[in-house]
């Protein structure tokens, strides 16, 4: 059963043009959570392993230090290999930063 307002939403949608009729937003709103499965499951796992991890005696300026290193590094990565005395090599990936559990979170 779906809401009043996403029944509206769904409607507004097929009117826009934006899809064919209602079947096709069903079926491309389910394909893309199809799609996302495997991004949701590696997120769902961090965060277990996060709590998991209990408590960390870092203060949150040193864990978001580490957290933008972290990005930096895998921005870098994504980017493609670096060249190294003319071989091209794979970037080191960067350690792991000790998670606070959400309620010590800002």
């Amino acid at each position: 059963m779906i809401t009043e307002r996403q029944d509206r939403w769904i409607k507004e949608q097929v009117e826009a043009g934006n899809f064919g009729d209602e079947d096709d937003v069903f079926h491309d709103l389910i394909g893309e959570r199809i799609s996302r499965e495997p991004e949701i499951a590696t997120i769902r796992a961090a965060l277990i392993e996060g709590e998991r991890s209990g408590i960390s005696d870092k203060t949150v300026d040193e864990i978001r230090r580490e957290a933008e290193l972290m990005s930096k590094n895998k921005k870098s990565r994504a980017a493609g290999e670096k060249t190294l005395a003319g071989r091209r090599t794979a970037l080191p990936s960067a350690q792991a930063i000790h998670r606070l559990p959400r309620s010590r979170l800002p």
